[in-house]
């Protein structure tokens, strides 16, 4: 240490060949010895801090993503859960097919309305089910692949062979694998048509005896007006004979 200035140094000295009476010596500061070493340890600790860093950011990363995963799929599980429930419970008739026909799942009022097993249904698929030489099909068929959606009516056919009128609405979704799906879902209107019929053929009943009461109307005017005519004409006729005569009432 320097008594001058107090500031630690580290010396190295030779002596030279030429002149053995001279002594050379070379002086540094601890500062100036350690500076590289000093570089050499931040940029150490900066890589190591670096590198933390970044295996936490990662460690981070990878935590949000698995949380995000963890809730979309309890998300997913639970959605799952209440289409299933609301699937089973449903009161119309829902299928579940492929576009070209097969059926791949039916609930439980589908098999009511076909009084069929999900297997028979499945077994049997679009052809078996409804009217296919309705023309209705092929205009739902192909206003579906256009839109994606239809509603509209058709005839289905029920495992003892009684057709019914259904109502009827069929959409398109993609499914979790990738696949085209659709779904049908149907409702039984035969006791509403039926209902139509009675209520149309309660009017033409009505229509029927109203005009049959406006008929018998004119018919009694009619007649009124002609009696009134007769009674007139013969009054008239007396009135002009006792006249003529000279008698007057």
């Amino acid at each position: 240490a320097s008594s001058v200035d107090g500031v630690q140094r580290m010396f190295s000295y030779r002596t030279l060949s030429a002149h053995p009476d001279m002594v050379v010596i070379v002086g540094q500061s601890y500062a100036q010895v350690l500076a590289p070493w000093w570089r050499w340890v931040r940029l150490v600790l900066l890589v190591w801090l670096g590198s933390w860093g970044g295996m936490f950011g990662i460690a981070y990363f990878l935590a949000r993503v698995w949380r995000q995963k963890q809730d979309s799929e309890y998300t997913l599980r639970a959605s799952e859960a209440r289409y299933r429930s609301l699937y089973q419970h449903a009161m119309g008739a829902i299928l579940v097919t492929r576009t070209d026909g097969r059926v791949l799942h039916a609930n439980p009022a589908a098999c009511a309305l076909f009084d069929r097993t999900e297997a028979d249904i499945q077994a049997l698929g679009r052809s078996g089910l409804l009217d296919v030489s309705d023309p209705r099909l092929a205009v739902a068929l192909a206003t579906r692949a256009a839109t994606g959606h239809f509603r509209g009516e058709l005839t289905f056919i029920r495992a003892n062979g009684d057709r019914l009128p259904g109502e009827f609405t069929t959409s398109v979704f993609t499914a979790g694998n990738g696949e085209i799906h659709t779904t049908i879902i149907i409702r039984d209107v035969s006791e509403r048509k039926k209902t139509d019929a009675a209520l149309q053929q309660y009017a033409d009943k009505l229509q029927v005896l109203s005009r049959r009461i406006i008929d018998t109307q004119e018919a009694e005017r009619r007649r009124l007006a002609s009696e009134l005519h007769d009674e007139l004409g013969q009054s008239l006729t007396a009135l002009k004979i006792n006249l003529q005569s000279g008698v007057l009432f």
